[in-house]
């Protein structure tokens, strides 16, 4: 399988020490994580809402959502592209949500 680990072995082996360590509860082993694709995160949520603050909201649920559900990560150098699509779901949500929301309001009910 192709990983999606950008860069050289040491960055893969770096990526994969540090989810085993947030997966043992280390908080700044997954802030280091989160940091490195944050940007990538802000560009997909961004792509998907209309304000930045939705999208810095969206990207800050997906951050808790990783964190709570990352031992549902199979593959640790997979964690770049498993962030971005549990980011792309939550924009996709909210999307949604404001939608529905504005819809209702429009037709008065």
């Amino acid at each position: 399988a192709m990983s999606d680990a950008a860069g050289p072995p040491a960055l893969e082996s770096d990526t994969a020490q540090l989810v085993a360590l947030a997966r043992a509860g280390d908080l700044e082993a997954f802030g280091t994580l989160v940091d490195r694709h944050a940007r990538a995160a802000r560009r997909v949520a961004a792509a998907a809402l209309a304000t930045r603050d939705d999208a810095d909201d969206v990207v800050q649920e997906a951050c808790l959502t990783a964190w709570q559900r990352l031992g549902d990560l199979a593959d640790p150098l997979a964690f770049r592209s498993w962030l971005l699509r549990i980011t792309w779901r939550k924009a996709l949500d909210r999307r949604r949500s404001v939608r529905t929301w504005l819809t209702r309001l429009v037709s008065g009910d």
